[in-house]
């Protein structure tokens, strides 16, 4: 039975409650408050268990777990991952020196860290499903408006898209395959709903009308996008079967439907 247990979370709080808890049953506990230092202890204690938080600054537990796997002395070590992440985190964009960043914090926001700094404007950061990397707008690289992924803990910055649109309102799918977006000639204007694949490959248009076309979102199942669409100057709402590209228009009404959203 395991009973050397390291406990890997970033947050004091965490660690605390489950050494408490752990050792009232007899285990014995070490804590770590990020990768590098779990690290240390791995390799120093070679605990019979890893009980490890994916959302860490310096090093994340995804990180961790890794380079774990790719050593053959620490690869047999079991790992729980404890990770709460719904919640745990806000992404923001904030204006600095006439630039836009993106932030991330923590929900008391403690721990505020930029990620994916440049002299530029980065907007509209979104979350992935397993809240370890953020999809967002960016004017870098002397383009209008690209898509960029990149780790929560600021690394591996990828470059979804590269062509002479304008992207916007990215949105990940639910089992984190894909993005979402509004692509269009013009900033501000709109466009029409494409989808990528989170490694830049297989890009692909939804839809193909003139109408301009806002605030793609996925159904909790990931086979269908709803969104708005400007249609004789009234937004109205439509939703995409993502497979074979159906649409149903879901509202016909004298006044502007905005920003649809799925039920759980």
């Amino acid at each position: 039975m395991a009973r050397d247990v390291l406990v890997v979370d970033d947050e004091e709080d965490v660690r605390e409650f489950l050494k408490s808890l752990l050792e009232d049953h007899g285990y014995t506990v070490r804590v770590a408050e990020d990768g590098f230092r779990a690290m240390d202890l791995i390799q120093q204690a070679r605990p019979d268990v890893v009980l490890l938080d994916l959302m860490m600054p310096q090093e994340t537990g995804t990180g961790l777990y890794r380079k774990m796997r790719e050593r053959k002395e620490l690869k047999a070590i079991p790992v729980i991952v404890i990770s709460a992440l719904a919640g745990r985190h806000v992404a923001v964009s904030r204006s600095v020196e006439g630039n836009m960043d993106i932030f991330v914090m923590r929900h008391d926001g403690s721990g505020q860290s930029v990620v994916a700094a440049s002299p530029s404007r980065e907007s509209q950061p979104s979350w992935s499903p397993d809240g370890d990397r953020l999809v967002f707008i960016s004017d870098r690289d002397q383009r209008k408006g690209e898509l960029y992924i990149v780790n929560r803990d600021d690394t591996e910055l990828v470059r979804l898209t590269d062509d002479d649109l304008v992207e916007s309102d990215p949105a990940w799918s639910p089992g984190g395959k894909h993005v979402a977006f509004v692509a269009g000639e013009a900033s501000g204007q709109g466009g029409n709903v494409f989808i990528v694949e989170t490694d830049g490959s297989d890009p692909q248009q939804l839809t193909e009308d003139a109408s301009e076309k806002r605030h793609p979102v996925w159904s909790p199942d990931g086979g269908r996008i709803a969104f708005q669409s400007l249609v004789d100057d009234n937004w109205e709402i439509y939703v995409l079967n993502v497979a074979d590209g159906t649409m149903m228009q879901l509202t016909s009404n004298d006044s502007d439907d905005t920003e649809p959203y799925w039920s759980p």
